[in-house]
């Protein structure tokens, strides 16, 4: 089995089993039978009571996503694609720990967690370019370690070393702004200890 085509189907299942249009999921499994019969037994099984937790307002859970995935690993090995399907399994067993929380919640949470890292890391980079302004080599170092982070990290460092303005077009601009800034400092603490 094509891995394209099966992510095609399960992408388009998932969008119905939201919309609750049975019928519908009930041709795509159809679709799916060829691929792998023996492993579609119990998949996705909307008309079961336990299919959506009323305690969860109808949401999914994420315990019933990593069923679903699980499922879809099975599918996957079944169709030959067995390291994706390890991969999937191993996503599933993951997500699994997290139980009866809604999806939409544990997504607002890896959201935040990744915002605050984020945050963090400017914050540190900034700093860092901060301690090693007097130390060329050293200030290299990070400039060089910055210029391999994403344009949207190293555009908040380059706002929060130079202080000036409040978003640089590009990564470039930003970097080099960055570098200005450290020889203006550099240049007048030598003006300041030359009198």
């Amino acid at each position: 089995m094509k891995i394209k085509a099966f992510a095609a189907i399960l992408h388009e299942l998932c969008d119905l089993m939201t919309e609750e249009r049975s019928a519908e999921v009930a041709r795509l499994v159809a679709d799916l039978k060829p691929f792998a019969r023996s492993e579609l037994k119990g998949f996705f099984t909307l008309s079961s009571p336990s299919a959506i937790d009323p305690a969860a307002n109808g949401a999914m859970t994420v315990k019933q996503l990593a069923n679903a995935m699980s499922s879809a690993s099975k599918l996957l090995k079944a169709g030959g694609a067995g390291v994706k399907g390890r991969e999937l399994q191993a996503a599933a067993n993951d997500l699994n720990r997290h139980g009866d929380v809604p999806v939409h919640e544990l997504i607002d949470r890896v959201r935040a967690a990744q915002e605050q890292a984020r945050q963090e890391a400017i914050a540190g980079l900034a700093a860092r370019l901060l301690a090693s302004q007097a130390d060329r080599e050293k200030f290299d170092v990070v400039v060089a370690e910055l210029s391999k982070s994403a344009p949207d990290v190293a555009n908040a460092v380059a706002v929060a070393y130079v202080q000036g303005k409040a978003k640089y077009a590009s990564k470039p601009k930003a970097l080099e702004a960055i570098r200005d800034k450290q020889y203006e400092r550099a240049r007048l603490a030598n003006k300041m200890g030359d009198s």
